[in-house]
């Protein structure tokens, strides 16, 4: 049973809020793009640049984005909408949709989700810094795309998810690890 990436949309405000949903290319801290995992962190910088009608302009709704400070000022997460594809001798493969350890090739522009209070969402075990268990609450680890374990709520300011609910993250009769049910509890 292996660890595995995993985001899925369960009840959030960016499925009904366009204004929450963008795109991202994510960038190390070199401004390079990098690959990236479904379900990452990361905090929206500035639109991308993009010349396409204009020698000085941007996109209109995506933008760079790195892993989260400490204190992010656009915090969001991966939403990886597309699928595995490839090249065999020549040959340009697809493979349908994948539902987990998934990630994103570096340069991609993939959706990210900007956050709203009470936002339900799925994570797989291997987006947390540690093994989460239910009524544990979970926040930013500063320079880093995965979820990391709050020690003290009462001491937490900023974005905070508590983990409402575990079960198995199965593919036909075979288990893939567990996904969590994460609640967004303060932002």
């Amino acid at each position: 049973m292996a660890n595995q990436h995993l985001f899925y949309a369960g009840k959030m405000g960016s499925q009904q809020v366009d204004v929450l949903l963008a795109g991202a290319v994510v960038l190390d801290g070199n401004d390079d793009p990098i690959e990236v995992e479904n379900g990452s962190l990361v905090d929206l910088g500035n639109l991308r640049a993009d010349d396409t009608y204009d020698a000085n302009g941007k996109q209109l709704d995506v933008y760079d984005a790195k892993a989260p400070t400490a204190t992010p000022t656009d915090l969001a997460i991966v939403d990886y909408a597309g699928i595995p594809e490839g090249e065999i001798n020549g040959n340009q493969w697809k493979l349908g949709v994948k539902l987990y350890s998934n990630p994103v090739p570096a340069g991609t522009i993939t959706r990210v989700r900007r956050f709203m209070l009470h936002d339900k969402f799925w994570l797989g075990a291997a987006n947390y810094e540690t093994a989460p268990a239910m009524g544990d609450h979970y926040g930013i680890k500063a320079n880093a795309f995965v979820h990391a374990k709050i020690a003290d709520m009462s001491q937490h300011t900023g974005y905070a998810v508590k983990i409402q609910l575990v079960r198995e993250l199965t593919t036909g009769m075979r288990s893939q690890g567990k996904q969590y049910l994460n609640e967004v509890v303060a932002l």
